[in-house]
């Protein structure tokens, strides 16, 4: 079902929602370095950069690498610390990892 719905999405041409679609449908296979590839790409979509590094960090969680979920939690805190998902990530490092990390933004660019 999954593969069939990658086949489907790659056909599309809505960048990035087909893209979001066909990286959750590799993480559904377990299939994470497909997963970030895709991930990887939505970073490049200025709305969606925020996101899309959350779910590289979660994909990297869920493969076993803690390491790099560890890295990508932090990049979303320092890249976009006034965005909610860094927020999500503050405190999934705080709590899982017992990691401290400030988010920035503190003052204004």
């Amino acid at each position: 079902m999954y593969k069939e719905a990658i086949g489907t999405f790659r056909q599309c041409t809505n960048f990035p929602e087909n893209t979001k679609l066909m990286a959750w449908c590799h993480r559904q296979l377990k299939e994470w370095n497909e997963s970030v590839i895709l991930y990887n790409q939505v970073t490049s979509s200025a709305p969606d950069a925020p996101w899309a590094l959350y779910q590289i960090a979660q994909v990297r969680e869920a493969s076993g690498d803690n390491e790099a979920a560890i890295k990508a939690y932090q990049t979303v805190c320092k890249k976009f610390p006034k965005d909610g998902h860094a927020a999500q990530a503050h405190a999934h490092l705080q709590t899982k990892y017992k990691i401290n990390v400030t988010l920035g933004g503190a003052a204004e660019d």
